[in-house]
């Protein structure tokens, strides 16, 4: 397959995960129906969502591990602790992290 062809078919794959995110009301879906077909479109084994909590204080990790991957654990840190966190929250912007 040639490398515009292998583009075409990721980028169709990734509107499809793309509009399937969109369609779900919470993290917890995202991670229950759709963290199988994020992974593969990654070629990841794992997921891992980071959110900001309701009141905004802390960061809250969301995590699908390969081994239990029935069982979600999750993990919250308070924002200001976090280095990447703290600019974005001030900012009110995105950042990527790579």
């Amino acid at each position: 397959m040639s490398d515009v062809a292998s583009r075409l078919v990721f980028l169709k794959n990734l509107q499809s995960v793309t509009n399937k995110i969109h369609a779900t009301n919470n993290i917890d879906e995202i991670m229950l129906a759709l963290s199988q077909d994020i992974c593969n479109l990654f070629n990841a084994d794992r997921l891992t969502i980071y959110v900001l909590s309701e009141d905004k204080q802390s960061v809250v990790s969301r995590s699908k591990p390969a081994l239990t991957p029935s069982r979600i654990s999750s993990c919250q840190f308070p924002s200001k602790a976090l280095p990447v966190t703290s600019p974005v929250q001030n900012r009110r912007q995105s950042a990527r992290c790579l």
